[in-house]
């Protein structure tokens, strides 16, 4: 585990109950891993699911404490970076209360200060959410 749940808001401007990332276990310059445990306390479950705009915050703050980590890792305080785009979301299902989300990373491209990342999420090694994002981090 790179980022424990413990250590997971020095590393991403999100504060509870926002936070949607729990542990990063993956951190290389091109591959971001985490897992998340969907909590009933969690403000994006209605009816005990996970809504998707939550799984796009999840890939977003996956992306955030992974680039945050590797600036610390450089000496550098971690930037606050943004959302700039997302795109070819696809859903198969939601997952509910009590699982474990698992959140992939690829960095496939990267331009100047944007960095177009491709994310999928999965629960049970099932994967039930992916996307494309741009995160443009200044």
């Amino acid at each position: 585990m790179i980022i424990a749940k413990e250590n997971i808001e020095q590393y991403i401007p999100h504060r509870k109950p926002f936070v949607m990332v729990d542990n990063i276990v993956t951190v290389t310059p091109d591959l971001f891993e985490s897992n998340f445990k969907i909590t009933p306390d969690n403000i994006f479950v209605q009816d005990g699911l996970l809504s998707e705009s939550a799984l796009i915050e999840n890939m977003a703050q996956t992306c955030a404490a992974a680039f945050g980590y590797m600036q610390r890792q450089a000496d550098e305080a971690p930037k606050i970076g943004v959302i700039a785009g997302v795109s070819d979301c696809h859903c198969t299902s939601l997952p509910s209360l009590g699982a474990l989300v698992q959140t992939r990373i690829d960095i496939t491209m990267q331009i100047g200060t944007i960095y177009v990342v491709k994310g999928h999420c999965s629960v049970e090694n099932e994967k039930i959410f992916e996307c494309e994002l741009k995160i443009m981090i200044p």
